[in-house]
């Protein structure tokens, strides 16, 4: 639905459906980049194929800088598959700078949606960290969907580790 939010979008009760085929990092359901949102209410149906980082079905990144976001009582229903990293069910990636994810909250989600990627994947997330104690949280929130780690050994060779999920969420 949309590339990249900022400036406080607020984004309430989108479903989306379909297939999504990209080449970019940052590709979601609901949005592909993520600033200063709250997304609420959101699922996603939609399956996605993506040959970047930072895949999901409702937030693919949560992008540095004053990130801030919040993602509530949403799901994600649609399979995901990618040769990459950070990928999950609600968001890919919210991590690694001193505030990339110091205000990153999600709670209250659900991904029933089989997660096919490289490594970094969970139901939830593919990566979740935070320089603050106790600033990003996940709550309420759990995975039915299968997690399958694909190992990319060269550029044709694929091997498939089903029940793999390296992020733990």
């Amino acid at each position: 639905v949309l590339g990249t939010t900022s400036k406080r979008a607020e984004i309430k009760n989108v479903i989306t459906a379909g297939i999504i085929n990209a080449d970019a990092p940052g590709v979601a359901g609901i949005a592909g980049k993520a600033q200063l949102a709250n997304i609420t209410g959101c699922v996603n149906n939609a399956a996605i194929t993506n040959v970047q980082n930072y895949t999901a079905g409702i937030v693919g990144w949560v992008y540095y800088g004053n990130a801030a976001v919040t993602i509530r009582n949403c799901s994600n229903h649609g399979a995901i598959n990618t040769v990459r990293a950070y990928v999950g069910g609600i968001m890919g990636q919210a991590g690694a700078g001193a505030a990339a994810s110091a205000a990153t909250v999600i709670e209250n989600c659900y991904n029933t949606a089989t997660i096919t990627a490289n490594n970094y994947s969970g139901g939830i997330t593919g990566e979740f960290t935070s320089s603050k104690a106790g600033s990003a949280k996940i709550s309420n929130c759990y995975n039915t969907g299968a997690i399958e780690t694909v190992a990319v050994f060269s550029g044709e060779d694929l091997m498939l580790h089903k029940g793999t999920n390296y992020a733990g969420i």
